[in-house]
C-alpha cells in the first residue's frame, strides 16, 4: 500500500468498495468518512429560492459570524472549504516556505505543491522543531489541521496564537483548517478573527452532516477575503445553500443536542475499540467524528480488507514505511455499533484460530 495510492483517495466511495469486495452497495456500513451520521433536519425549500439567483448580499455571513463568535466583516461564504484549500496557495508568491502536517487531509499538500511552494513536513514529535523554525524566520506559512484528520491531534489555542504572532511579525500567516472543530468550539480560533496573519477555514459538511450542501467559510482579515472573493465570481454559493445554511447555523438548540449525540456515541465506540485485540504496537486514537487505530502497516492492510469482506468500509493511511492508521467514522445507532463489534470480534477469532 503506497502513500500516494491511499492518501489521495477520499472516503465514501461505495461503488468502488462494492466492486472490490463483491458486496452490493446497499449492504455496506460506510465508516470511511468523518461526516456526522445525523444531519441537521433539512426543511422544505421554498420554490422562490430555486427560481431566483443567489443573493449577493445575503444574511449568511452575519449568521455565521454569530455562530463562530466573530464579526461579519471577517466571514466569507464559499462553496465548501475545498475551494479555499485549492485557492489559498495561489495568493502567495512561488517558493513560499510552507509547513504542514506530514499526515493530514491530502488536498492541502496537493494544492500547495501544485502552486510551486517549498514544503516542510511536521508531526506530533517535531512541534518543538517547527516552533524553532517559526522563531528563526525559516517559514512563511504554517498550516494546521485542528483537530487533525486522521491522527486526531488537537493543538492548543495558546500555541497556535503564539505561532500566528511570530509569523505575522514577518508578514507570514497561520492557516488553520477547523473542519472538525464544531464539537469543541472552545478550542477554535474563529473568535480571534479578524487577526493579522490568521486564516481559519470552517465547513458545514462534517458536524452538520450536510456534506452535499457544499458550504464553508473563510474567516480572515478583509484584504484576504477580497482576494478570495475575486476568484469566486458571482453566485458562487447557491441559493438553497444560503437558505439552509442560515437556518442550520442559527439552530443553537440542535447544536447542543448534536454535540451530546456525538460525545455519547464516540464514548461507546471508543469503549468497543479498546476491547479489540488489535495486536502489538497498536493504540486507539479518539477524535471528534472519527477515531483511528495506530498499528503496523501490514496490520492496517489486513484489518481494512477483513472489514471490507464484512461489508464495513473504513479508511487506511500511511504514516511511514512500517506504520499506519485505520480510521473509523462514527456509527449512528446501537445496531450499527453491534454490527461493527460482531465483525471485529469475528476477525479476532479467525486470527486466533489461524495462529
Amino acid at each position: 500500500m503506497s502513500k500516494e495510492s491511499v492518501n489521495i483517495t477520499h472516503g465514501g466511495d461505495l461503488d468502488q468498495a462494492a466492486k472490490q469486495f463483491g458486496i452490493a452497495r446497499e449492504q455496506w456500513l460506510d465508516l470511511s468518512t468523518g461526516i456526522a451520521p445525523w444531519s441537521w433536519p433539512v426543511s422544505e425549500i421554498p420554490t422562490t429560492v430555486w427560481q431566483r439567483l443567489p443573493a449577493v448580499k445575503c444574511p449568511l455571513p452575519v449568521v455565521a459570524a454569530d455562530y463562530y463568535g466573530c464579526v461579519a466583516d471577517a466571514v466569507l461564504a464559499i462553496p465548501g472549504s475545498q475551494f479555499a484549500i485549492q485557492t489559498l496557495p495561489q495568493l502567495f508568491p512561488q517558493n513560499t516556505r510552507v509547513a504542514m502536517p506530514q499526515l493530514g487531509y491530502f488536498e492541502h499538500r496537493k494544492a500547495w505543491h501544485k502552486a510551486g511552494h517549498s514544503l516542510f513536513d511536521y508531526n506530533d514529535g517535531s512541534l518543538d522543531l517547527l516552533e524553532s523554525k517559526i522563531e528563526g524566520g525559516e517559514l512563511d506559512v504554517v498550516l494546521a489541521i485542528n483537530p487533525n484528520n486522521p491522527t486526531t491531534t488537537l493543538l492548543g489555542r495558546d500555541r497556535l496564537l503564539h505561532w500566528c504572532e511570530l509569523l505575522a511579525r514577518r508578514g507570514g500567516c497561520l492557516i488553520v483548517d477547523e473542519a472538525f472543530m464544531d464539537s469543541e468550539p472552545g478550542m477554535s480560533l474563529a473568535s480571534e478573527c479578524p487577526r493579522p496573519g490568521l486564516i481559519v477555514l470552517r465547513s458545514l459538511g462534517k458536524f452538520f452532516g450536510l456534506a452535499g450542501l457544499r458550504l464553508g467559510f473563510v474567516l480572515a482579515e478583509p484584504p484576504v477575503l477580497e482576494l478570495l472573493s475575486e476568484r469566486l465570481g458571482p453566485w458562487a454559493v447557491n441559493g438553497p445553500a444560503q437558505y439552509l445554511g442560515q437556518r442550520a447555523l442559527a439552530d443553537f438548540d440542535w447544536h447542543a443536542e448534536q454535540r451530546q449525540r456525538i460525545a455519547s456515541a464516540m464514548a461507546e465506540q471508543i469503549a468497543l475499540l479498546k476491547t479489540i485485540a488489535w495486536g502489538d504496537k497498536s493504540s486507539v486514537l479518539p477524535g471528534p467524528l472519527y477515531c483511528s487505530i495506530a498499528m503496523p502497516l501490514a496490520s492496517v492492510d489486513r484489518w481494512y480488507n477483513q472489514c471490507g469482506q464484512q461489508g464495513i468500509l473504513t479508511r487506511r493511511f500511511v504514516r511511514c514505511e512500517c506504520d499506519g492508521l485505520l480510521r473509523f467514522g462514527l456509527t449512528k445507532d446501537a445496531g450499527q455499533l453491534q454490527r461493527l463489534a460482531a465483525a471485529l470480534r469475528l476477525q479476532v477469532a479467525q486470527g486466533n484460530s489461524q495462529s
